[in-house]
C-alpha cells in the first residue's frame, strides 16, 4: 500500500541465524527481551531519544539514542529454520508474571519500609502493566532440542 513503511534489519536476522545455529550444534538457550512487535504495524518504528523523551532524529545528531522496535516476527521466521525450539514471542508482563514477579514483589515488601514499599508496587506495574511495558516488551527464547521448556513460556 502507498505510504507504508516496512523495516528490516539485515544485521539482526544475520545474528539471530548465526545464534539459532550455534545453539543447534553446540547446545544452550538464548533470551532475547526488548521492545518490539511480533507483527509490522506498517508504520515508522526508528526514533530518537534524549533525556528520556523521544526527540526529533536529526535534531542533534550524534547527541542523541537511535532506536527501532525490534521485529520478533522475522527473527522467528529466521530461527525456524535453524533446528531450534522456539518459546515465544510474548509480552515482557505476561513473561515475567508466569515467572511469578508478583509473589516475588510480595516477599520484597514484608522487609521494605514504605517507600520502598511504595517503589516496588511502580517497578512492577511498570514492567508488567500493558500501558507501560507489559506489551511493548516481547521476550522470545531460543532452546536446543535436547533442552526442556524454559520457565516464563
Amino acid at each position: 500500500n502507498p505510504g507504508t513503511m516496512y523495516e528490516t534489519s539485515l544485521p539482526s536476522t544475520s545474528l539471530i541465524r548465526h545464534l539459532a545455529r550455534h545453539i543447534a550444534q553446540k547446545g544452550g538457550a538464548a533470551l532475547i527481551i526488548d521492545y518490539g512487535f511480533v507483527e509490522p504495524s506498517g508504520k515508522p518504528t526508528l526514533q530518537a531519544v534524549s533525556k528520556h523523551m523521544f526527540t526529533d532524529i536529526l535534531a542533534k545528531p550524534g547527541e542523541v539514542d537511535i532506536t527501532a522496535h525490534v521485529d520478533f516476527g522475522i527473527l522467528k521466521t529466521v530461527a525456524e529454520g535453524q533446528n531450534v525450539k522456539i518459546a515465544g514471542p510474548i509480552g515482557q508482563g505476561e513473561f515475567l508474571n508466569n515467572l511469578g514477579i508478583e509473589l516475588r514483589a510480595t516477599q520484597l515488601k514484608q522487609h521494605a519500609k514504605p517507600e520502598q514499599a511504595a517503589e516496588i508496587d511502580v517497578a512492577l506495574k511498570r514492567l508488567t502493566s500493558n500501558e507501560q511495558m507489559g506489551s511493548l516488551f516481547k521476550a522470545m527464547a531460543l532452546v536446543n532440542q535436547k533442552l526442556g521448556e524454559l520457565p516464563g513460556f
